[in-house]
């Protein structure tokens, strides 16, 4: 009995160490059965009182029953005298009859031998339960970490393929879009080359192309903006297929600062996204200081 009162204890104090350690590890799978593990740490710890206390009332027990016992046995002491008289043992004979005696005696202590060693296997296959089962619980623990750490590793890499799908949408768009200045870009254009005022200039497009002729317009409305004077020369003439992006044709003898202009125009409409070009072209019938600005299709 002071064996399974034994055990009964270990079995509570394992579900008291179980439940705390349920109650402070962290993790979502430990979160969702903390309730487990609180029901635990009350059941071990109410089985803790209910062993330590059949302990205790069994060891008030256990000494009565040797109180008993003794009073017993002196009182069979005195009878086996009496019995031992009635039945003639002497002192020759007593030595047969502390044989016989011993000889029950040696069998009463084999049957209680036997009775232990049955508890005592007993008692093992139930530590070996309980350690099979911890080990389950371990395992299961180390399974439930090893799914979170996986399923982090798929949300990681379908949010990699999202990010990648989101800049190829966001590319074809760009490539679809036609090009064009919003208000602030235009505003922006003509503030930085208003210093360039009164810088003659034309344009020539695809008249007939509604993509560059916007873009062509909103050019225009920018170096208007900027105080640079429009030469209509550029409406005049027709382009060739093939020409993509703007172009900015300076004249090879042009004064520095027509030049200077010249780049600087390429430069921030190269920076709002609008693919620019600047070259030299010597054209007898283009005037050295106008710039002649060509609008293509989009590349």
């Amino acid at each position: 009995m002071e064996i399974a009162f034994a055990v009964g204890v270990f079995i509570t104090t394992f579900m008291v160490v179980v439940g705390l350690l349920g109650e402070y590890k962290e993790g979502e799978w430990w979160k969702r059965n903390v309730r487990i593990f609180e029901m635990l740490v009350v059941l071990g710890v109410a089985g803790e009182m209910l062993t330590e206390t059949g302990a205790f009332w069994y060891s008030l027990k256990f000494q009565g029953i040797e109180a008993a016992e003794i009073v017993s046995a002196q009182q069979t002491a005195n009878n086996s005298a009496l019995q031992a008289g009635k039945l003639g043992v002497t002192v020759n004979n007593l030595n047969g009859f502390v044989a016989s005696k011993e000889s029950e005696a040696e069998d009463q202590f084999k049957k209680l031998k036997a009775y232990v060693a049955a508890e005592d296997a007993r008692n093992a296959g139930v530590v070996a339960e309980l350690k099979k089962d911890k080990e389950a619980l371990d395992k299961a623990r180390n399974d439930a970490v090893g799914s979170v750490t996986s399923a982090k590793q798929v949300l990681a890499d379908m949010e990699a393929e999202l990010d990648t799908q989101r800049a190829v949408r966001e590319q074809m768009l760009q490539v679809m879009a036609p090009r064009d200045l919003s208000t602030e870009q235009i505003a922006k254009i003509g503030t930085a080359l208003k210093q360039f005022s009164g810088q003659s200039w034309t344009v020539t497009a695809y008249w007939d192309s509604k993509e560059p002729l916007t873009l062509a317009n909103k050019i225009f409305a920018a170096l208007n903006a900027a105080g640079w004077r429009y030469d209509n020369e550029g409406t005049k003439s027709m382009m060739l297929g093939g020409i993509e992006g703007v172009q900015i044709s300076v004249h090879p003898d042009a004064n520095p600062k027509t030049k200077v202009a010249a780049d600087a125009l390429a430069t921030i409409l190269n920076a709002e996204r609008i693919s620019t070009i600047l070259k030299q072209q010597n054209d007898p019938g283009h005037p050295n200081e106008r710039l002649w600005i060509t609008v293509g299709s989009k590349p």
